[in-house]
């Protein structure tokens, strides 16, 4: 990435207006914003997602209620077929068929965090993954 490069920034919608546009026959609409290095708004509103800028790095934004964490115990498989089983160790948390949900692999969590919340030790990762992305823009 360009250190003068501006950035994208996405606003993801919830999965209930994305079902509610499709219903309707009717493209969703991202709000978003292109920021400068120094962090400044550039400009930015409401747009399809085949409009946004598609030659900025980018930054998607998902509402925490869009998200979940489990902990579940992987099998001993690899590459592809770990990949196309993760769907499936946490479709008894969720409501949903398991083709529908986007599942990945995170590191073990430190002990003291098993059977707590997750959502302040992932808010923590995500604000000083944030602060490296704006102290590299710099």
């Amino acid at each position: 990435m360009n250190n003068n490069q501006p950035l994208l920034v996405i606003w993801w919608p919830k999965a209930l207006d994305q079902a509610r546009a499709e219903e309707e026959g009717r493209m969703i609409r991202l709000r978003y914003e292109v920021l400068a290095r120094s962090g400044d708004k550039l400009h930015g509103g409401e747009e399809a997602l085949n409009k946004l800028p598609k030659d900025l790095p980018c930054l998607v934004l998902v509402n925490p209620t869009e998200v979940g964490l489990f902990a579940v115990v992987p099998p001993k498989l690899t590459g592809n077929k770990l990949k196309e089983a993760l769907p499936f160790l946490v479709e008894p948390y969720l409501l949903n068929e398991p083709e529908e949900n986007h599942v990945s692999l995170w590191p073990n969590l430190p002990n003291h965090l098993v059977g707590q919340s997750w959502l302040p030790c992932w808010e923590k990762h995500v604000h000083a993954a944030l602060s490296a992305a704006a102290h590299n823009r710099a």
